[in-house]
């Protein structure tokens, strides 16, 4: 039933049994006061130092609050990547991780492996 999918984007945000995010909206951060203008050794990019999923990424937050029963991973090549590897912290009963081709020039295919 379509009132059972929501859509969790910077348009909308609903949480329903089957809910639609992105890998971006998930780890998104808020600039810092004070930061703006300066290098942020604490960004996106180094994702997996020093940081707080509850606090530093606040939708982040909102989803891993839930036990989710399945996670589908869109595109887990991506996975890797220091700025999406934090969502692979997210509770869920299965996960599943689709790609077209696990190939990446750092050569972390392994790291997708949920």
């Amino acid at each position: 039933m379509s009132t059972d999918i929501g859509e969790y984007s910077a348009e909308k945000k609903e949480i329903k049994p089957i809910t639609i995010a992105t890998y971006q909206i998930i780890t998104y951060r808020p600039r810092r006061k004070g930061l703006i203008g300066k290098t942020n050794k604490n960004t996106n990019a180094n994702a997996n130092t020093n940081t707080n999923t509850n606090t530093d990424y606040p939708h982040f937050a909102l989803f891993n609050e839930r036990n989710w029963g399945l996670i589908i991973y869109d595109e887990v090549h991506l996975l890797p990547a220091p700025v999406f590897r934090v969502t692979a912290e997210l509770q869920a009963k299965r996960r599943l991780g689709l790609t077209a081709t696990l190939v990446r020039e750092d050569g972390r295919e392994r790291d997708a492996h949920l």
